[in-house]
Parts: structure tokens; sequence; C-alpha cells
């Protein structure tokens, strides 16, 4: 009889001890069941919670001055803007020098051909012409960087990157914008200066005139509205290189309006007297405003080439209709990056 009791004490209490150590380790695995699924709700498709918490501070701390930095980051580490800004920068200074070389030799002749011994004094006006001319072909080449600067990050597909980095679409071309206008500014306004050097010291000998009571401000609209005309070309290439987002398409669009626009309507007026009104549309193409605007006055059209009565725009109006250019491209290309999906 005691043994029997012995033994039901025995079962009793190995019963008792596995049911304590069933219950222990239930709870152990709530305890680690909560513990997982607290770790899961706190990562996002897969991913830690750190990374989260980091990727939603950056765009908390996400500022324009930050995205400039970025965008005049990846405009200059571009080998593309470092060669076309070589070519630009060498190609004006050597065209103004070119320029300049001409006119002193074209001082010592009469309108005959005669060689004089005495030459004839140089208008110090045409010291400018020299540098606004130069400058038709390096203007066309920040155009091209400014078309890069966009377009090449839809050719290389890092504009999907550049978008997570900066979702804000508005802020990521208005960032663009500001590095191109930095960049075109700074080198034009380098070029002319130098330029403008360089073409002084080819004619320090000769004899010249001095500026008329109309001309003073020249060297003002030269040099500084030379950049800033600059300027506006190169937002105008931005704009239509948002639109198209295709390097070659772009660069042949621009070139095609920019500098052929002009001569096609040139040569749409002279099919027929009825067509005059061409010659109006190439004095509102940009490569003519530009023109237009550095010379300080308006163009000089003879008699019956436009349609009578139909406005020529001044120096400051082309520069208005310069700045209109630009902006009604540049606005067009925002709103398609804002809205249209990145392929």
């Amino acid at each position: 009889m005691a043994n029997t009791m012995t033994n039901t004490n025995m079962r009793a209490t190995t019963m008792t001890d596995t049911t304590t150590m069933m219950a222990t380790n239930t709870a152990a695995n709530a305890r680690s069941s909560k513990t997982v699924q607290k770790r899961q709700s706190k990562a996002t498709n897969g991913r830690p919670a750190n990374l989260n918490r980091n990727r939603s501070m950056a765009h908390a701390h996400l500022s324009f001055f930050g995205s400039i930095r970025s965008e005049l980051l990846k405009l200059f580490s571009l080998a593309s803007t470092l060669w076309l800004s070589a070519v630009s920068f060498l190609t004006t200074i050597g065209f103004a020098a070119l320029f300049a070389w001409s006119i002193k030799q074209e001082s010592y002749y009469s309108d005959q051909g005669k060689k004089l011994t005495t030459p004839i004094p140089i208008p110090h006006s045409v010291l400018f012409e020299c540098v606004t001319q130069s400058l038709a072909i390096g203007i066309v080449l920040i155009g091209v960087v400014a078309i890069l600067s966009i377009t090449g990050e839809y050719a290389t597909s890092s504009v999907q990157m550049s978008l997570v980095v900066n979702p804000r679409r508005v802020m990521f071309m208005n960032a663009k914008a500001v590095a191109v206008t930095i960049y075109s500014f700074v080198l034009s306004l380098v070029t002319l200066l130098i330029s403008w050097g360089v073409v002084e010291a080819m004619l320090a000998g000769s004899k010249q005139t001095p500026l008329g009571a109309k001309e003073h401000w020249l060297p003002l609209i030269v040099i500084l509205g030379g950049a800033a005309m600059t300027t506006l070309v190169a937002e105008f290439a931005l704009g239509l290189g948002a639109m198209v987002r295709s390097t070659a398409g772009a660069v042949v669009i621009f070139v095609l309006i920019y500098t052929m626009a002009t001569s096609i309507f040139g040569i749409i007026s002279s099919l027929s007297k009825h067509m005059l009104w061409a010659n109006w549309c190439s004095q509102l193409m940009p490569s003519t405003l530009v023109s237009t605007f550095l010379t300080g006055k308006a163009s000089e059209l003879e008699a019956g080439m436009v349609p009578k009565g139909w406005p020529v725009p001044g120096w400051w109006q082309s520069g208005l209709l310069m700045l209109a250019w630009a902006v009604v491209f540049y606005v067009i290309g925002t709103l398609i990056v804002r809205h249209r999906d990145v392929k």
C-alpha cells in the first residue's frame, strides 16, 4: 500500500513538472513570436527599420541648395561638359583675335583696294562687334551642354536615381536650371572679358575713333548682356532637352531653331514679294534676337523687307523676346518632366 502511494506521488510530481515545462516553453515561444512580429512590423518591404528611418531622414533634410550642389557636381562630372566648355572658350577667343586681325589689315587699304601709307581710323565700336561675332559658335556649344545636362540622365537611366533622391520634380528641374545658369553665365562672362582684352591688345597700336553718344553703354551690353543672352539660350536649350529627352533629337532641333531658322525664313521671303512675313519671322528667331540685342540698336532693315506696319523689335525688346523663348520652353519642359513617367 505504501509503495502504491509512493508511485502515485512520483507520477503526480512528474506530470506537474511536465506541465510546468510545457507552460514555460509556450510562454517563451509566445515571447519569441511577439519579438519576431515586432521586428517585422518595423521593416517595410523586407528592409531593416534603420534603412527606412535613414531614407525618411534624407527626405526630411532635402533642401534646394543641396539640390543645386548636387546638380553642379553632376554637370561638371561629365567629360562632355569639360570638352565643350574648352572648345567654346578657345573658339570664341580665337575668332575674336581673327576678326581683330582682319579689321586691322583692312584699315591699311582704301575702298578701291589701294594700300595706304596711313591706316584709316577704326571705330571703337568695331572692337565690340568682334567680340559679339566671335560668340556665335561658343553660345551654341554652351547650349549643347545644357541639353546634355538633362538628356544625359535619361540616356543612362540615372534620372531614376536622381528622382529617388529628390522626388520633387519641380525642385529637381529648378536646381538643374540654377546650375546651368551659374555655369553658362560664369563661362561666357570670363570668355567675353578675355576676348575683349585680346581684341584691345591687338588693336592697341591702331588709331581709333571714340564711342558715339549712344554707344557709351556698349561695353556693358556686350559683356554683361552677352553673358545674360548666353544664359537665356542655355535655359531655352535645357527646356528643349527636357521636352525631347533624346540627346540627338534635342541637339538637332536646337541647331535648327537657333542657327538655321533665320536662313530658312530668308529663303522663303525671297521666293515671292507676298512672303515678306517670313522676313519679319526671322527677326523673332533666337539668333537674330541675340545679335540685335548685342548691337545695342534695332535691326536695320531696308524699306519693303517686312509688311508695312509690322513692328521690328529694338535691342531691349529683343532681349525680352529672348527671355520669353527661354521661359516658355523651360516651363513646358518642366511640366513634361513633372507629369510624364520615367522610362
